[in-house]
This record gives structure tokens, C-alpha cells and sequence, in this order.
């Protein structure tokens, strides 16, 4: 898994290009990271997030395979009959949008991580009347920063 500092700007898989008003969250150092508690529910949320009960648009760019913990090994999870599957959440907040690793909900829960207060805040106001495409986004963001496949300039 790449490391990004928190709240900086989005270039999974896409470097040298950056995704604007996209910013990581979660995708962390295990040599050092933020540590403490987290909002009452905020695991609760993810979770379902992570596992498209909630609001299915936040899962971008899923695979077929597990996620894997750097330190844990592959996290085999399951929830209501779905598996965890390795992906993004993309969560919106107004107009900017977090990219965390669907590990995020490991990372808080077993290693004791503490998002940027801006990201529970965010979470919280999502609601299950909301629309959103996280996958429709992430691809008009690839075309809005001109990343082309092969392509070795930044745009």
C-alpha cells in the first residue's frame, strides 16, 4: 500500500498528476501516525460504508481481492452476506471529496489510527438519502487532470 500524508492532495495510482479537491485520509505510515479515539459511531458508519450497505457510490475502484493490512496480513471480512473487498471510500464533503483505503476501518479499529477531525465530521454527514458516484467522479477526475494511460508528463 503507497503512504500519504493526510490531507494531501490525491495521486493514487495517477502520479505525477493530482486529483484537485481530492485529498488522502488513511493511508498511513505504521512507523508513525496519528493515534486516539474516534466519534462514537464513526466505526459503525465506515463500516457500512466499506461494505456498500450505506451509501454504495462511496466504494471506488473495487477488485475482486481482500485488502491487506501491511502489518495484519489480508483482511477476509464479511458483513450481511458481503464480502470486504479491496477498493477506495471516497467520502464528499461539500466540494472537496476524502480518499481512504477501505482499510481505514482496520487501521482505527485494530491500530488505534485517528483521522483529521474533518473526516468523521464529513462521514457523520452523509446520510442514506444522499447520491453519489464515487466512481463516476474519480474517472471525470482523471480526465480533468489529463492523466493518459502511458502518458509520462504531468498535466
Amino acid at each position: 500500500m503507497e503512504i500519504f500524508s493526510d490531507m494531501s492532495p490525491y495521486r493514487h495510482m495517477v502520479a505525477p498528476y493530482v486529483f484537485k479537491d481530492v485529498f488522502n485520509i488513511g493511508w498511513i505510515d505504521f512507523g508513525a501516525y496519528e493515534q486516539g479515539d474516534v466519534p462514537d459511531g464513526l466505526l459503525e458508519k465506515l463500516r457500512s460504508l466499506a461494505f456498500g450497505l450505506f451509501l454504495p457510490g462511496c466504494i471506488v475502484e473495487p477488485a475482486r481481492g481482500n485488502p491487506i493490512c501491511p502489518v495484519c496480513g489480508p483482511l477476509v471480512e464479511h458483513l450481511d452476506g458481503r464480502a470486504l473487498r479491496e477498493a477506495e471510500l471516497w467520502i464528499p464533503d461539500g466540494h472537496r471529496v476524502f480518499a481512504s483505503p477501505v482499510q481505514i476501518v482496520h487501521f482505527i479499529q485494530v491500530h488505534g489510527y485517528r483521522p483529521p477531525d474533518q473526516y468523521p465530521d464529513a462521514v457523520g454527514r452523509l446520510s442514506s438519502s444522499q447520491v453519489f458516484d464515487g466512481d463516476a467522479l474519480y474517472r471525470e477526475k482523471l480526465k480533468e487532470c489529463g492523466w493518459q494511460p502511458g502518458s509520462s508528463t504531468s498535466g
